[in-house]
């Protein structure tokens, strides 16, 4: 990321909860040749059946975030426009 929100969220959380084990879930996502560390949101919904109603059980699934959510910075590294 190009910030440094994530981390210091996790040290607040970590002071607040008396927790060192405390952390903040993140994602990783391949650009270009480079892995970056990408915000997880979880979503959870109830997939359709055949016959169009709604399965009993709910799936767990993580939206990526383009940007921090907490300062606002595009998570993306932007890429080298000389790069072949």
């Amino acid at each position: 990321m190009n910030c440094n929100c994530y981390k210091e969220v996790e040290e607040r959380l970590k002071e607040h909860t008396k927790d060192p084990k405390t952390r903040v879930e993140r994602g990783i996502t391949l650009v270009g040749n480079e892995m970056v560390s990408t915000p997880l949101v979880p979503a959870r919904f109830r997939g359709m059946k055949k016959d169009g109603s709604l399965k009993a059980k709910s799936e767990l699934q993580f939206i990526i975030g383009n940007y921090c959510p907490f300062c606002g910075k595009e998570v993306r590294v932007a890429k080298d426009k000389s790069a072949k």
